[in-house]
């Protein structure tokens, strides 16, 4: 089994496309998921009802996900920058967590009320 990587990315001087190739990299999983399968995706579950649900497809987490990368290197984001995703609900998570693999940018993952949660309590 081959390592996995995040060293293919989308290209900065090409906007909105992803064009990288199809490789066993992190990036690569998404863009061969979109192609390969685009009737299947994920669902964004409420916790409200158990069949509470939002589904996307493959290939609607990566439009997602290049608008937001988009987004991010407008604002100056380049590969190897850190972004620091604080983001509680999946359905903004996922596309940025996605956004940053696509780009080449390294994420730091902050949930915020799982610390408020635990602020003042010890261990």
């Amino acid at each position: 089994m081959g390592t996995m990587t995040t060293t293919q990315q989308i290209p900065e001087d090409r906007p909105g496309t992803a064009t990288v190739e199809r490789g066993t990299d992190l990036a690569g999983l998404l863009l061969r998921a979109a192609a390969e399968f685009p009737e299947h995706g994920v669902r964004y579950c409420s916790g409200e009802r158990a069949l509470d649900h939002t589904p996307r497809t493959y290939p609607q987490l990566l439009d997602d996900s290049r608008r937001l990368l988009d987004s991010l290197r407008a604002a100056g984001v380049r590969p190897g920058r850190v972004v620091v995703l604080l983001l509680e609900q999946p359905e903004k998570f996922l596309p940025a967590l996605w956004a940053c693999l696509l780009g080449g940018s390294p994420s730091a993952h902050w949930f915020p009320s799982a610390t408020i949660r635990n602020v003042g309590q010890r261990s």
